[in-house]
């Protein structure tokens, strides 16, 4: 499996890019994100927006001590469905 510390690093990258375009969310990979960032959710695990439905979600998960690995993240998982957009 993959370095947790990588991923987060790849996931950080990744939301340094979203504000120049739409794209899926990162977590969970539905296309449920808002085309206003501020509108969505900011992680828990780094730099990078996640719908607002991902965002509840690692809200309980850290309640509860279970967070998803970072390393799950649709945008790990398919990665090209995120590749960079002109």
């Amino acid at each position: 499996m993959h370095n947790e510390f990588i991923c987060k690093e790849l996931v950080e990258q990744f939301g340094q890019r979203q504000a120049s375009h739409h794209y899926p969310c990162p977590r969970c990979g539905e296309d449920a994100m808002s085309e206003s960032l501020w509108r969505n959710a900011l992680s828990r695990n780094g730099n990078v927006c996640i719908c607002n439905q991902c965002g509840s979600a690692e809200a309980l998960e850290a309640f509860m001590g279970d967070p998803l690995p970072v390393s799950e993240w649709a945008v790990l998982q398919n990665p090209s469905a995120y590749a960079k957009r002109t």
